[in-house]
């Protein structure tokens, strides 16, 4: 299977790598907090989990602002944003799509089908949580 290559632009500019590998009705990854769409490839045991999934369908992947193939940007982290950087990638798909959402990106995706039901036909979340400050102490100054 190869994996293909391409990059959008949000409605405020920023610049996101996507990659989408199979063919088919869309799935769209919501990965976690660090990605590389090409370095993730190479690992075997990553790329068999891609493999698995663009079974039957179109798997659609990306790199947030600031990961992997992504430039950085300047704007501070915020779920609007995030949602921002999904409605980039979705915004070409003709359909609805099948959502997963992992880690960070179960929040994210959770958000999204919330917001836009009309966009979503399946959503499948994996190791996310509700509240973030329960997996972790608050800041100390």
């Amino acid at each position: 299977m190869r994996q293909r290559l391409g990059r959008v632009v949000s409605a405020d500019g920023t610049v996101l790598a996507y990659a989408s590998a199979g063919t088919g009705r869309p799935l769209v990854y919501v990965m976690g907090w660090l990605t590389h769409l090409e370095l993730g490839w190479e690992l075997p045991a990553e790329r068999a989990l891609y493999e698995a999934l663009a079974q039957g369908c179109r798997l659609v992947r990306y790199d947030r602002a600031g990961c992997g193939l992504s430039p950085a940007v300047d704007r501070p982290a915020s779920l609007a944003f995030e949602l921002e950087q999904l409605a980039a990638v979705t915004a070409s798909l003709d359909e609805p799509f099948d959502l997963m959402g992992t880690s960070m990106g179960a929040p994210v995706a959770a958000a999204w089908a919330a917001a836009h039901p009309d966009t979503v036909r399946r959503l499948v979340l994996y190791g996310g949580w509700v509240r973030g400050a329960e997996l972790s102490p608050p800041r100390r100054p």
